[in-house]
């Protein structure tokens, strides 16, 4: 197995195309469902006229873009350690995300928040330079996730994002950040890109049923491979939840 364009990879670089490759995609060939590794709610998406709110930045007030978003009292916040709120703006197609959420409620309906970051999704401009993002590598989160109806359909057409154990202390465009001490070549950067070989595509993809999910993520990871966004379990991708209940958010 190989990587488009370089040498095998090694250390942890192999850990996480074998992942992707194999355990991943396997996964959901024996269970017909999208990923549920790192799943992200999703807030379905709100109006121009949403009401602006109070967001008390407290972690890196100096790397973030507002302090005042139009966020849902009711914005599901992802479970486990990170604690994400990716809030869409319909028509607008402004993207609001948050690390480290939490709603704090009362007549303002304010939340808190380790760092926020506002991406027009009608723009290719980079992030702010040296600046992070509800994800270490300064990318917007939203873009990356593999979505229910995205596989259902058969395509997912774009880079998928994942996180590793351990990174570089570097970045490539179109990361904006890093988040590591730790200079060893053989560690990725953020925003680094892997895709499986042209060889390994060839040999693996009819391990996957026609039409299946999995074979519409295999792909994936061909045609546009993953890229670096956090640190975080090894070979970690995220997905977004299957579908929204009655009230607006997503569920997990």
């Amino acid at each position: 197995m190989s990587l488009r364009g370089g040498r095998v990879p090694t250390g942890p670089l192999v850990g996480i195309i074998a992942l992707l490759a194999l355990g991943v995609a396997a996964s959901l060939a024996a269970a017909a469902k999208p990923p549920r590794i790192g799943v992200c709610p999703i807030f379905p998406g709100f109006k121009a006229h949403q009401r602006r709110v109070r967001v008390k930045v407290i972690a890196y007030p100096g790397e973030s873009d507002f302090g005042r978003a139009p966020i849902p009292p009711d914005a599901r916040v992802e479970r486990g350690s990170d604690h994400h709120v990716l809030v869409l703006q319909r028509g607008r197609c402004d993207l609001f995300e948050m690390f480290g959420a939490r709603y704090t409620g009362g007549r303002a309906h304010g939340w808190k928040a380790a760092s926020t970051a506002k991406f027009d999704l009608h723009s290719t401009k980079l992030h702010h330079e040296g600046w992070t993002s509800a994800d270490a590598a300064g990318l917007p989160i939203l873009p990356g996730l593999v979505r229910h109806g995205e596989v259902q359909r058969g395509a997912v057409r774009h880079a998928i994002r994942a996180t590793f154990s351990q990174t570089r202390q570097a970045y490539i465009h179109p990361a904006t950040h890093y988040a590591s001490d730790e200079c060893a070549r053989d560690l990725p950067p953020m925003g680094l890109r892997l895709r499986l070989s042209d060889r390994y595509y060839a040999a693996n993809l009819d391990r996957f049923p026609r039409g299946s999910q999995a074979r519409a993520i295999f792909k994936a990871l061909y045609h546009y491979g993953i890229i670096n966004a956090d640190n975080g379990g090894r070979g970690s991708n995220c997905s977004s939840p299957a579908r929204a209940p009655t009230g607006g958010a997503t569920a997990t």
